[in-house]
């Protein structure tokens, strides 16, 4: 239920305001248009700055509870204040509610992200078409065989397919709708929720290679106690019982960018292995730094901003999956630790400012393992199944010809330097630009490696993402 334009009650600090919700922004005004303005400056505490709040409870005109998340208010001229809604949360009911955002067990998300996940079409075991009626034949499979479950952590991950029927017949579906669920196995509050749909958002932005994703509905559930009234004789008798609770959760996002997922197809019986091991390295220092696209010409053009965080992202991953690279190998541990000990020896002889020196020195010695084209030959090496076919692929649409890996990323390594000094009037030769976007499959391949994914799990997922 993510609608554009509503009104109705909200109460802050036991007060009652109307409201007016549009295009992502709320307006708050005096239940009583006579009233004086010192109703809404209480607020505000006699200021004219801006009040955060973390919740503020309200019903709509049609009785649906509303829970908006995060909201900043400020004046906007006399008896008036608005402010930008993040999120917010609506009832699917609209009979009473209980006037908190806790103890939520389930988050649904559903969608055109998670029908490439698990198609709607798993809900059909067989079809025909009647010619002689003029009508199509469908046989559904259970809602038990169609469920996919795996663990989350603790909690239970699931796929799965909605069946929407019309009113006069229940059996027959109108519309099918894929979900990915994930069922708590401890209830959360509303800011767990929050940090669960970022990350749960982060880890899918990974398998699609998109920096935004939208989805189509995102739901909460909650079960309550409800005491319902029962008629005995001359008496009433209060009975409770559990309900279950329905709220729609909207995200409004600020950007404004062309959004598309491509045509990417999951093998949902390795997505659903891979995701709970994603999930639990994805991180927000790693979101930021490898850059995911915003759509289909992103995938294709980039500037030097992404090459240089594309590249660091590609060292990061390399050192985290194969810490010691080149240490492991005798000659260079011998040459390694011998420039080491006399760095430390030399110390000594040093005053302040040297010994500053020596040891910013010696950090990057203990670091380094190996040339960035060395990595990059290894890893094209190790993921050679993985994204051969796109390198082939690559070199036929630049029109590239006898360049062998090491061309590729020596151009790397050379590009990398140049920009290192300037961004000024760089321009990108063909090579370049197919040794990026391999670059970029080589961080996904080492991600999915610190997942502790198999090989044809990596190949796979690897397929899905660049193989459009």
């Amino acid at each position: 239920m993510n609608l554009e334009t509503f009104e109705g009650i909200i109460t802050i600090n036991e007060i009652e305001y109307n409201f007016y919700y549009n295009n992502k922004f709320i307006t708050v005004f005096p239940k009583d248009p006579t009233s004086s303005w010192n109703d809404l400056e209480g607020l505000f505490y006699r200021s004219k700055k801006e009040k955060s709040f973390e919740t503020i409870y309200g019903k709509l005109r049609a009785g649906n509870e509303i829970i908006f998340l995060n909201v900043k208010l400020k004046p906007y001229g006399r008896k008036i204040l608005k402010g930008f809604v993040p999120a917010y949360l609506i009832s699917h009911s609209n009979l009473i509610n209980a006037p908190n955002a806790e103890n939520f067990e389930e988050i649904i998300f559903r969608g055109d992200v998670i029908d490439k996940i698990y198609s709607p079409h798993n809900l059909i075991k067989k079809s025909s078409y009647d010619f002689e009626n003029h009508v199509p034949i469908l046989e559904f499979n259970s809602q038990k065989d169609v469920k996919k479950t795996t663990k989350l952590n603790d909690d239970s991950i699931y796929l799965t397919v909605k069946a929407i029927s019309s009113g006069k017949d229940k059996t027959y579906p109108i519309l099918l709708k894929s979900e990915l669920g994930i069922k708590f196995v401890i209830d959360k509050n509303m800011q767990e929720i929050k940090d669960y749909y970022k990350k749960i958002t982060r880890t899918l932005s990974f398998f699609f290679n998109r920096r935004y994703l939208k989805y189509e509905e995102v739901e909460l559930v909650r079960t309550i106690d409800v005491k319902h009234a029962i008629q005995k004789g001359d008496k009433v008798e209060y009975e409770t019982i559990k309900e279950k609770q329905i709220y729609d959760l909207v995200i409004n996002d600020e950007y404004k960018d062309t959004f598309d997922i491509g045509n990417i197809v999951f093998d949902t019986k390795i997505f659903l292995n891979a995701f709970p091991k994603v999930y639990n390295i994805i991180d927000e220092n790693m979101f930021s730094l490898l850059y995911y696209s915003k759509n289909k010409y992103d995938d294709i053009a980039f500037d030097h901003y992404q090459f240089m965080s594309t590249v660091s992202a590609f060292e990061g991953q390399f050192d985290l999956v194969y810490p010691e690279y080149k240490t492991k190998k005798a000659k260079f541990a011998e040459v390694k630790n011998g420039l080491l000990t006399y760095i430390e020896s030399q110390k000594g002889k040093e005053n302040a400012v040297g010994k500053k020196y020596l040891s910013s020195f010696e950090n990057m010695v203990e670091k380094w393992e190996g040339t960035l084209s060395e990595q990059l030959n290894y890893c094209l090496k190790v993921f050679n199944r993985a994204i051969e076919k796109n390198k082939q692929r690559l070199f036929v649409e630049f029109n590239i010809l006898n360049k062998s890996n090491n061309d590729i990323t020596t151009a790397i390594q050379n590009k990398r330097n140049s920009l290192m000094h300037t961004f000024l009037e760089q321009r990108y030769e063909p090579i370049e630009i197919v040794g990026y976007v391999l670059v970029k499959m080589l961080v996904y391949c080492l991600i999915l490696k610190r997942a502790k994914l198999e090989e044809k799990e990596i190949i796979s997922i690897i397929h899905s993402i660049f193989n459009q």
